[in-house]
């Protein structure tokens, strides 16, 4: 059994570290320019060609259960800005978050919440939440709840790729050595989102977005573009 007692205590002044931060040394050069347009210009397109789908879900979503269409969450990008990252609602409504901040809380301090996958593997994200609806079950294991933030992509929140974006929680129980990950916009997509997901401990998600913070190039983003519909598609990981 668990102790339910949170195991970290916060560092508000994280979150004044973060926006110190200098920026990345490819900051500002050709490659990151482009990367910029980029992403307004393919969320955009996206965003266009999925509106039918986009429309579609959310009429499904209001049918399942009662609440609203879109669950809009503070997260923190870039330099500890923060913003409201946009989602399909995949919870009933109005349903308790103590169940998830425990279990990351316990992720952040290194300790295995005990979650295993069907498969028998250990899993690192909460499976078989009670809270989650029916339609929000499939849209957690095709990546779907995910299609809003194209518009926090054309609004400068998020970039296409980067980090996965924070809560202010995670944020203030980060070790020193983590807050460089906030050195770049956080992105829709990512090392963790599609390598990881579920499947590996936070330690090692942290270590996958500061290895793209040290080794960021256009090509590499191109890469883990191509690689999104493969993870998405396969289901892996995603609970």
């Amino acid at each position: 059994m668990h102790d339910d007692r949170w195991l970290s205590a916060p560092d508000p002044k994280k979150m004044d570290e973060a926006s110190l931060l200098p920026p990345p040394p490819y900051s500002g050069t050709f490659g990151w320019n482009v990367k910029l347009v980029l992403d307004r210009v393919i969320s955009a397109s996206i965003f266009a060609l999925l509106s039918p789908l986009i429309v579609l879900l959310g009429i499904l979503i209001r049918l399942d259960s009662n609440g609203p269409v879109f669950f809009r969450q503070e997260r923190v990008t870039q330099r500890g800005r923060r913003f409201l990252c946009l989602k399909f609602r995949t919870m009933h409504d109005r349903a308790d978050t103590s169940p998830h901040l425990k279990f990351l809380d316990r992720l952040i301090a290194g300790h295995n919440p005990g979650h295993a996958c069907p498969d028998g593997t250990d899993a690192f994200k909460l499976v078989d939440d009670r809270r989650v609806t029916r339609v929000g079950r499939h849209l957690r294991r095709l990546s779907l709840d995910e299609l809003p933030q194209l518009w926090n992509v054309i609004k400068g929140d998020l970039s296409l790729v980067g980090p996965q974006a924070p809560q202010a929680f995670e944020v203030e129980r980060y070790r020193p050595e983590w807050l460089r990950r906030l050195a770049v916009p956080a992105g829709l997509t990512g090392p963790w989102q599609v390598d990881g997901r579920g499947r590996v401990p936070y330690e090692r998600m942290i270590g996958m977005d500061l290895h793209y913070v040290d080794h960021w190039s256009l090509k590499y983003d191109l890469a883990l573009i191509s690689r999104t519909a493969k993870a998405v598609l396969s289901g892996r990981g995603a609970h």
